[in-house]
Order: structure tokens, then C-alpha cells, then sequence
């Protein structure tokens, strides 16, 4: 007898994958447009491995099978991508940043996909979400500056 492919968890697989790759991709982008506008701001704020993580293309690289893999990629992911975007919008740097599109649809993608749970960015799709979150915690937006 034949799987069906349009089984739910092979469904929510490639949703969680697609998401993954999705935010990935959005902060590559961001961190890309900045290397280009601003090198020495960036060179100033970056870490030495977001080099590594984000050179090249995120579908590139190896895309980890298990559920537990996958979320702690996507929490690597927010983690960086909210340490960029704080650095963006720290009060020394310059305002214009804020409005680069790139920053902007980063900025977007990480409220609609994280939330910040005791001081630590979370991704709203992850497996260990209780299944309501309180309105402090829900979404990123409510206690995020960048917001």
C-alpha cells in the first residue's frame, strides 16, 4: 500500500521547513543590504558566526530532520535576527537605518513569527508554546521596542 503524500505531518514538515527557510532568508537579506550600505556599522555589530550561518543561501545547507533541530534553529535564527534589529534600532544608530526595506520586512517577519518569552525570542510555531500565550508574551510587537 502506497503513503499519501498529502499526509499531515508530511504537510507540516515542509510547512516547518518553508518557515525556517523563510526567516533565514529574510535575515540573510537584511544582514546582505546592510553589508552594502553600511559595512563598518555592520562589521561593528556583527558576530563572527552569522558570517558562517548566513554566506550563503539558507535551502543550501543541510535543513535538519527532527522537529527539536528544526526549532532550535529557528530560535538561532530569531535570536540574531533580534539582536540585528536592536542594534538597528539603538539610539546610536542612524534613524535611516529603520527605514531600509530590507530592515523593514526583517522587522515584519520577526513579529509575525517570534515572541519573547522571560527575555528569550521564541518562535511562535515551536512545538514547547503553551497553547495560549498570555497577551505579555504574545506577539513579539507587545514588548519589543522595534515594534
Amino acid at each position: 500500500m502506497r503513503q499519501r503524500t498529502d499526509s499531515t505531518h508530511v504537510l507540516g514538515a515542509i510547512r516547518a521547513i518553508t518557515r525556517l527557510e523563510c526567516v533565514g532568508e529574510t535575515l540573510r537579506a537584511a544582514l546582505n543590504t546592510l553589508a552594502t550600505v553600511v559595512p563598518d556599522w555592520l562589521l561593528s555589530k556583527a558576530h563572527e558566526e552569522w558570517v558562517k550561518r548566513y554566506n550563503t543561501r539558507i535551502e543550501e545547507h543541510y535543513q535538519p530532520k527532527s522537529q527539536s533541530k528544526r526549532e532550535e534553529l529557528a530560535n538561532i535564527y530569531g535570536e540574531d535576527g533580534l539582536q540585528l534589529l536592536n542594534a538597528v534600532f539603538d539610539s546610536s544608530s542612524p534613524d535611516w537605518l529603520r527605514k531600509i526595506p530590507a530592515v523593514e520586512t526583517l522587522r515584519r517577519v520577526w513579529v509575525q513569527q517570534y515572541y519573547l518569552q522571560d527575555d528569550c525570542i521564541r518562535s511562535l510555531y515551536s512545538s514547547r508554546n503553551s497553547p495560549s500565550l498570555s497577551n505579555d508574551q504574545f506577539p513579539l510587537r507587545s514588548r519589543c521596542s522595534l515594534c
